[in-house]
């Protein structure tokens, strides 16, 4: 899989397993999806719309269909999905680009994380494959660490 396999005329930012700088408070020991930039997101797989939340970063849930992945998307506009219960096809728009940035905690402007788990682990978003490494994130400036969640 690529980066066209997720977004028209975009660009990744920020690698999965990569190491962040802390940005104000908020840091993780290693980044559990893809950041990109540009162009609308597309869906990389046979997938259903299985729920999110339109408050804080606004995620956006997908069930990959005959596999025990799920993806999720964080910073996208409010009401850029549809509904719950919507398929996606290999290639169809997702939702549009954001409009404005949507994750002030720790961003310098609009941009889409996309990440997948299979309810365990994080998992590659190009090679498919599950990490092992070990996700934490503060927002304290790294007083305290909490693990990620991988059940979404």
């Amino acid at each position: 899989m690529s980066l066209a396999d997720y977004v028209r005329n975009g660009k990744e930012t920020t690698g999965f397993e990569e190491e962040q700088d802390k940005i104000g408070d908020y840091q993780v020991t290693y980044h559990s999806g893809i950041d990109i930039v540009g162009g609308d997101l597309i869906s990389p797989f046979f997938m259903v719309a299985v729920g999110g939340s339109e408050t804080g970063s606004n995620q956006k849930v997908f069930s990959i269909i005959g596999t025990d992945l799920r993806m999720r998307v964080l910073h996208g506009d409010a009401n850029s999905l549809k509904k719950t219960g919507d398929f996606y096809s290999p290639g169809t728009t997702v939702m549009p680009f954001p409009e404005k940035n949507n994750f002030n905690t720790a961003s310098t402007g609009p941009h889409f994380h996309v990440e997948l788990s299979n309810g365990v682990n994080f998992v590659n978003p190009y090679t498919l494959e599950q990490s092992s490494k070990d996700f934490k994130t503060t927002y304290d400036g790294g007083e305290t660490w909490g693990d990620s969640n991988f059940s979404f």
